[in-house]
């Protein structure tokens, strides 16, 4: 293969990397500015409204680590593919049959979006192995990006045609995806995993302490990612904002934390890696600290610029670190697989718990409270899964 002909091929799997990508976030996260709405329509409580956003995470915290044995089988190729159909299946089955296909269609396309975190770090490894910071950068942020999209247009949108239409809607994006993936995939990705090796790794990692840093890590960053885009619009609702600035506040917090989730993963590369996520990380408590102790509407802003800052490194590190600490793709699955399964299990316990805070208390201070120890569980365990090596030892 000529060398212009690979450079056409590396920029073509560039832009199928930033499409997939898209498909990630922006069918679930947005969710959270539209629960006042579902709330109303189909009579939930607080705590109910609150497992809107923990299915998916539960069931990431299940898929993630099958998809990366059943990838080394089948192809990251195809449990892409079908990913993709699950998204799309799960986004108008949830828009259809009130409550139960709400969560019933949840359900299905967080399996769909499960594998896809599962494995497209691996497909990353595996087509720019030499470009991983660049490629995260690129991943994360296109994530980022796609949820402040939901988020800002969700609201608008369900005034139009309905919280119901606004969720089928999203998943027509996964349908046009999944049609271009079949044509883009190549051998590489369809007969699985290059560089697998002999056996699974897994028990390598389970036995690894940085790699169960970097579970915690992972866990904690996305419980707190999931706590925010969850409830703060309701947080700022409670607190007399009205429900489209409120929006647009979550909105802001999406759009904001878009510059450290395109460099940190660069900057990881290059700087000190514990340094730069202690001092992310720091920066987050310092908003999550104004946020909570200020009533007044423009320090509230300033307070969320400052938690979006540190929101926004949060997954690009870790999804860097998957790359970083491994060898090769297969290696990279599995640590994918075992740090975002049992992240997202710790993750699932905020947004319910924090509905049930509220409900127990009638007020968002305990749940507050709940949100600072996790920043500091977060800055530990971020620091220790940032320290140099390969997670699985020769």
């Amino acid at each position: 293969m000529s060398s212009e002909s690979s450079k056409k091929v590396n920029i073509g799997m560039f832009l199928m990397v930033i499409l997939l990508a898209a498909n990630m976030r922006m069918t679930y996260t947005g969710i959270g500015t539209l629960v006042p709405l579902i709330r109303a329509d189909l009579g939930m409580s607080a705590t109910a409204a609150g497992m809107i956003s923990t299915v998916p995470i539960l069931v990431f915290a299940f898929v993630c680590p099958m998809s990366s044995i059943i990838g080394r089988r089948v192809g990251i190729g195809r449990m892409i593919e079908a990913g993709l159909i699950l998204i799309c299946a799960g986004s108008v089955l949830r828009a259809v049959f009130g409550t139960f296909g709400l969560f019933a269609g949840t359900i299905i396309l967080s399996v769909g979006v499960g594998v896809m975190n599962a494995l497209m770090m691996a497909l990353i490894k595996l087509r720019f192995p030499e470009k991983a910071g660049i490629m995260t950068s690129a991943y994360t942020t296109t994530m980022a990006v796609t949820a402040a999209i939901s988020i800002g247009a969700n609201v608008p949108i369900a005034n139009h045609i309905g919280w119901r239409g606004c969720l089928a809607m999203w998943g027509m994006v996964s349908l046009v995806t999944s049609f271009v993936w079949g044509r883009q995939a190549n051998a590489h990705e369809n007969n699985g995993a290059a560089g697998s090796g002999q056996g699974s790794p897994m028990i390598k990692v389970i036995k690894s302490p940085k790699a169960w840093a970097l579970l915690i890590f992972m866990g904690t960053q996305s419980m707190m990612f999931y706590n925010i885009t969850a409830w703060l619009p309701t947080i700022l609702i409670s607190r007399g904002m009205g429900h489209e600035a409120a929006a647009g506040v979550a909105t802001m917090l999406q759009i904001v934390s878009l510059p450290t989730t395109l460099i940190s993963p660069i900057l990881a590369e290059r700087l000190n890696r514990i340094v730069l996520c202690t001092v992310l990380n720091s920066i987050f408590v310092a908003g999550g600290v104004i946020f909570y102790f200020s009533g007044v509407n423009a320090v509230m802003y300033l307070s969320v610029i400052l938690m979006a800052v540190g929101m926004g490194s949060g997954f690009s590190l870790c999804s860097f670190l998957f790359s970083k600490h491994a060898r090769n793709p297969a290696e990279t699955a599995v640590l994918s697989g075992f740090s975002q399964s049992g992240g997202y299990i710790l993750a699932a316990v905020g947004p319910a718990f924090m509905g049930y805070l509220f409900d127990a208390t009638g007020s968002w201070n305990l749940a507050m409270v709940f949100c600072f120890a996790v920043l500091i569980v977060m800055t530990v365990s971020g620091a220790i899964s940032n320290l140099d090596g390969y997670i699985i030892k020769e």
